[in-house]
């Protein structure tokens, strides 16, 4: 997310108490809720640790991020530059222009905020690039953010549509390759509550409920070693996820999990249950990035039966092949 603000050609470095303001300022301009931000700022406490830890950073922890983060912090100093605007090259020496579809997991904007700019850069090599959106069903249903109106997705739809690109809306199953599956609606039959609190949604009849993010869903790779899921913050429940990814795509083993699964705030005992419940699946390998929480990832390697090679952080750069595994760069490792 630093680079996408900040640019390519930011540093480690350079990160400084203007940076970081300058970042929660530049997060609430595009409307992403304080809960969302802190979860970022945790995210990346945790991550300057470690690169305290390898010299990768000579800061302070206490001098550049704040000690609480909520609807009571401002930004101390206006520190972002143009630079925000650019658009970093998010897998290098990778063409992305020949891509014409892509799934949103769900409408939360740090998953969506880089549609448009991707759209609009990738367009001038090919018109079709990124032009069709996948999503499930309530992406589009009117949100309120801690009691305030959400305009994010309808200026996603707008700005979207308005450089000729499409959604696509999913409740069912869709196979969209051979092999490549999208889960659909992930019906909530577990207790798992992995969502933000404090939004609401507005449903067809106009009641407005607590946003469990209905229109959560995960891509299903059906792989001859097993169905290997790929998840965006799994708010539906990574539990619910697999069992309704295993009774639309197959009945098989759950070779791996890839993405976010919201563990990050829960307690032990709900991630221990969730470990437990995908062991039963047979679940082998695991990079948990995102929202999943550190502490969690650890608790899954004793709790599914991993280890560090089959249960890591999820980092840029890492990668995953059905037949070497895991490879999660040098600092994961």
């Amino acid at each position: 997310m630093l680079l996408r603000l900040f640019g390519e050609d930011f540093r480690l470095a350079q990160l400084d108490a203007p940076a970081v303001d300058a970042y929660v300022r530049a997060r609430r301009d595009e409307g992403t809720s304080d809960h969302t931000i802190h979860k970022e700022l945790t995210t990346l406490r945790a991550a300057l640790r470690l690169a305290l830890r390898a010299r990768l950073w000579s800061g302070s922890l206490d001098e550049v991020l704040p000690e609480r983060f909520g609807a009571g912090y401002r930004p101390l100093r206006q520190a972002l530059a143009g630079r925000a605007q650019s658009t970093p090259a998010l897998a290098r020496g990778i063409d992305l222009s020949p891509i014409t579809d892509v799934v949103l997991s769900h409408w939360h904007t740090d998953h969506t905020g880089g549609l448009v700019t991707l759209r609009r850069e990738l367009m001038k090599q090919n018109g079709a690039a990124l032009s069709r959106a996948h999503v499930g069903r309530g992406f589009f249903w009117p949100r309120k953010v801690e009691g305030k109106i959400s305009a994010s997705v309808e200026n996603l739809k707008k700005d979207y549509q308005a450089l000729g690109g499409s959604f696509v809306e999913h409740v069912a199953a869709s196979e969209l390759l051979p092999g490549v599956w999208l889960t659909g609606e992930v019906p909530r039959r577990t207790a798992e509550r992995n969502f933000p609190k404090g939004r609401e949604v507005r449903l067809p009849d106009g009641r407005w409920v607590e946003d469990d993010v209905p229109d959560d869903l995960s891509l299903v790779l059906d792989s001859a070693k097993g169905l290997v899921v790929v998840t965006g913050c799994g708010h539906a429940g990574v539990v619910n996820t697999v069992e309704i990814a295993k009774e639309r795509v197959r009945e098989g083993p759950v070779f791996a999990i890839i993405g976010g699964l919201h563990l990050f705030a829960s307690d032990d005992a709900r991630v221990d249950w969730t470990a437990n419940e995908l062991k039963r699946f047979g679940l082998t390998h695991l990079i948990g990035a995102h929202c999943t929480g550190i502490e969690a990832l650890m608790r899954f390697r004793h709790g599914a039966g991993l280890n560090r090679r089959t249960a890591v952080v999820g980092a840029v750069g890492a990668s995953f092949n059905l037949e070497t595994g895991i490879d999660p760069r040098d600092l994961a490792r």
